[in-house]
This record gives structure tokens, C-alpha cells and sequence, in this order.
């Protein structure tokens, strides 16, 4: 039984891998493909006679640091999860393994909210900057 549950766990790992891969590749690809939309959006807009200047301010700069960073941080997130569970599927009915896992599971759940409330009041904070700096309130 245990070996089935092994086997289970390794095959849900790679599933997981390999959804990850697939999901990751359109993503690259959309990227290129936005940035030649960039510059057909870039005509259109001379054309339409608005400036592009092409270039980002320091608040739009700082947002996607900021916003990358906490990308990053929900990603490793996603990895603590996925390793409390399989320290409590493979925890064998041991209960201070269950409960290693069930607080290393309630942590990143608590760490999942600061993140989110961090993502929250860095896009907030960033669209008043905006506004304020440009003049153009900036909609959510």
C-alpha cells in the first residue's frame, strides 16, 4: 500500500511538472508576441496623433519590481504547499509528523494572506502615486 501511495505522489510531482512546462511555454510565446504588438501599437498611436514615448516612470518601474517580487514569493509559496502535503501523506499516521505538516500548511496560508494583502496595498499605493504624479487617476 505504501508503495502505491509513493507512486501516486510521484506521478502527481511529474504531472504537476509537466503542466507547469506547458503552461510556461505559451507564456513565453505571448511575450514575443507582445512585443510586436508594441510596436504596431506604437504606429497606431502616432498615428492617432498621442506621443509614445516608450518610456516607463519610477512608479511604474517600482510596481513591477515590486509585483515580480511578490510573483516570485506566491511561487515559492506554491512549493511549500505542495511539500506539506506530501509530508503529511507520507507522515505513515505518526502524529507529530501530521502535525509538522498541518503547521508548516497553516503557515503558508498566513503567508499567502501577507502576500496578497502586500500585492493589494503595492498596487494601491502605486496607482495613487500615478495619479498623483501624472494627473490621470488611474482605474483599477
Amino acid at each position: 500500500m505504501k508503495n502505491i501511495a509513493t507512486m501516486f505522489v510521484m506521478m502527481t510531482m511529474l504531472a504537476s511538472l509537466f503542466g507547469a512546462f506547458f503552461v510556461a511555454m505559451p507564456s513565453v510565446h505571448a511575450l514575443t508576441f507582445a512585443e510586436d504588438s508594441l510596436d504596431q501599437l506604437e504606429s497606431v498611436g502616432t498615428a492617432a496623433t498621442y506621443e509614445a514615448t516608450g518610456q516607463n516612470t519610477l512608479p511604474q518601474t517600482i510596481g513591477r519590481i515590486i509585483k515580480i517580487v511578490l510573483g516570485f514569493l506566491g511561487i515559492v509559496l506554491i512549493v511549500i504547499v505542495i511539500y506539506a502535503g506530501f509530508l503529511w501523506m507520507t507522515a505513515g499516521g505518526e502524529s507529530k509528523g501530521v502535525e509538522a505538516a498541518q503547521t508548516l500548511l497553516k503557515n503558508s496560508i498566513i503567508g499567502l494572506a501577507i502576500i496578497l494583502s502586500a500585492y493589494a496595498i503595492t498596487d494601491f499605493v502605486i496607482k495613487k502615486l500615478m495619479g498623483a504624479v501624472t494627473g490621470v487617476e488611474i482605474l483599477p
